[in-house]
């Protein structure tokens, strides 16, 4: 009797800790960008997991996810097997301003772990950081006519 607990026990201190062996880093292109551009934001979920982690998306408010992919790779090392997942997301934004991105979860087996929260800055597109001519109607320049 006291072997079955044992037993029991064993394999929810082994559960634990496979599912601690998970690393979930994220990544993005750049910290700022303008109107005009796209931000890729990468999530690499990597580990000794039996099935593909699920990535829960949240509803992004400021930033339209214009693609999304997602890529595994499983390698095996001196009889050690490490998968690994990364969720790519091409996102554009919306308005200016600074904005949080958070919400974004992996979920592996019965632990879900949180990815953290990322920071940006959106400023108005690249032609409106250029100078803009003066176009009142009066003409500024000479005209020639050669006659």
């Amino acid at each position: 009797m006291q072997m079955k607990y044992l037993l029991v026990l064993l394999l929810l201190v082994a559960n634990k800790l496979y599912a601690q062996d998970l690393s979930v880093k994220y990544s993005m292109d750049r910290e700022s960008i303008s109107l005009d551009e796209v931000l890729k934001y990468r999530i690499l979920v990597t580990g000794s997991f039996k099935t593909t982690p699920a990535l829960h998306v949240p509803e992004l408010q400021n930033f339209k996810i214009i693609s999304n992919r997602k890529m595994s790779k499983v390698s095996i090392s001196a009889g050690e097997i490490v998968s690994s997942v990364e969720f790519i997301f091409m996102l554009s934004p919306l308005k200016e301003g600074f904005f949080e991105m958070s919400g974004f979860k992996v979920e592996a087996g019965d632990v879900e772990y949180e990815v953290e929260a990322i920071k940006i800055k959106v400023s108005g597109s690249k032609d409106s950081i250029l100078p803009k001519e003066d176009n009142d109607g009066s003409e500024n320049s000479e005209e020639k006519i050669w006659l």
